[in-house]
């Protein structure tokens, strides 16, 4: 961050998901859709590098997104100064574009193409896999569960070593948290596994 101007106050950082194709860079008509989340960190009242961290928000890869900053105070007030750059940033891993939407109320977004770069850095670590669970249901039927998190299909196969894994035909429902589909035990061997799918 470079050096504010006046005394802004009530700094926030958060991630949005876009409107739009997600796989698809900035354009005009899109814009930040839902928060996904808040960062904490400290206010940048001087200039500096600031992290913010919340380790509960699950990004997919190839997927593109906004990093939302905003002021509790108006522009009256002063305003934060957000170090930039010429061009684009780009790794191996992520793309920041040359361009930008800002807001004064956070509905209606106005589009800055090829602009500043806004210089940020962004450290994740890679979600591990679900586990399924098999209890029983209490009327003789077994339901399989695992956690609502990723996008994962439920495959069966009747040959845990085989490779003729099919998507299970048992319907999966889930309660926010917990994925689950309920199965009736018929007298021989089938195991399940969760594969996962492209966002």
């Amino acid at each position: 961050m470079d050096v504010p101007s006046g005394t802004p106050g009530g700094f926030t950082v958060s991630i949005y998901s876009k409107t739009g194709d997600p796989h698809s860079e900035s354009e005009p008509g899109d814009s930040p859709q839902n928060s996904l989340g808040s960062f904490t960190g400290l206010e940048p009242t001087t200039p500096g590098i600031f992290d913010y961290t919340n380790p509960g928000i699950m990004l997919s890869p190839s997927t593109w997104y906004f990093v939302v900053v905003t002021a509790s105070t108006s522009t009256n007030s002063g305003s934060y100064a957000w170090s930039a750059t010429s061009g684009l940033i780009q790794t191996n891993s992520f793309t920041i574009q040359d361009e930008f939407f800002s807001s004064s109320n956070g509905l209606n977004w106005t589009w800055y193409p090829r602009q500043k770069t806004f210089q940020l850095a962004l450290y994740a670590s890679a979600v591990p896999p679900p586990n399924l669970s098999i209890a029983r249901d209490g009327s003789g039927n077994a339901k399989i569960m695992w956690p609502n998190v990723g996008t994962y299909l439920l495959e069966q196969s009747t040959n845990v070593a085989g490779t003729n894994w099919t998507a299970s035909s048992f319907t999966v429902t889930n309660n926010v948290f917990t994925n689950f589909g309920t199965t009736t035990p018929a007298g021989q061997s089938l195991f399940f596994r969760l594969s996962q799918q492209p966002p």
